[in-house]
């Protein structure tokens, strides 16, 4: 929470800077900074792509190998050999399980899995996902850039644990799946039940987990429109 304010406040300084400066000297550097943001953009709208085009690759490839099932009432896919449980699909969002998933956990602990999988369909999970993917050439190269993407990937799960809870899955439920589903390995590419199993357990106990000390992907992107903005206001 604290880290979210800095971002706000530090945003909002910099746009006083910027309408307080005066207009000429602006003039100047205005257009360099903006040839700069446009190229800038553009590396990340094609980073963005390169991540969108790997998800939907993966998507197909386990729509191909899946069979449909009905799990707790919702429609899943079962695919041979994946380690847990993921959703996938940019535009349609679909959960997809390990086919031995039933047999793996009891029922109260299958249903906290398709309801924690449910709500990264409603939330657009592997769109976040997507997002992230595509800063982390340029973010994993810092110490700060992968602790700040880790807690945003652990921030999307531990939200979908918490709609889980409030779906009428147990706490106990959740952790036991979450205990035996840790050591299955994940895919970077899509939000699944074993990601983040450290900080998830924390959540669960009541722990601090230091989520809320980040800046979010909306509150990163804002305050890089306003930023933006403020300087546009000088090519006029």
């Amino acid at each position: 929470m604290r880290r979210t304010l800095r971002v706000g406040v530090g945003t909002f300084a910099a746009i006083a800077a910027c309408m307080l400066a005066p207009a000429s000297g602006m003039r100047g550097i205005g257009h360099p900074i903006l040839v700069i943001g446009f190229a800038a953009a553009i590396v990340l709208l094609v980073a963005i792509g390169r991540e969108a085009w790997r998800h939907q690759r993966l998507a197909g490839s386990m729509a191909r190998l899946s069979s449909p099932t009905t799990i707790d009432g919702r429609s899943v896919a079962l695919v041979p050999g994946l380690g847990a449980a993921v959703v996938a699909g940019l535009r349609r969002p679909r959960i997809y399980c390990a086919d031995d998933l039933p047999q793996r956990l009891d029922p109260d602990e299958l249903r906290a899995v398709i309801l924690h999988e449910h709500h990264h369909q409603l939330e657009r999970g592997p769109v976040r996902l997507v997002l992230i993917g595509a800063l982390a050439p340029v973010l994993g190269r810092l110490d700060a850039g992968r602790a700040w993407m880790e807690r945003e990937r652990a921030r999307i799960e531990i939200a979908a644990d918490l709609y889980a809870l409030q779906s009428g899955a147990s706490r106990p439920a959740l952790a036991s799946a979450l205990v035996k589903l840790a050591s299955t390995p994940g895919m970077i590419a899509a939000p699944g039940f074993a990601s983040a199993a450290d900080l998830r357990v924390r959540a669960l106990l009541g722990e601090a987990t230091g989520i809320d000390s980040g800046g979010s992907i909306g509150q990163i992107t804002a305050a890089i429109v306003l930023i933006a903005s403020c300087v546009a206001l000088y090519l006029k």
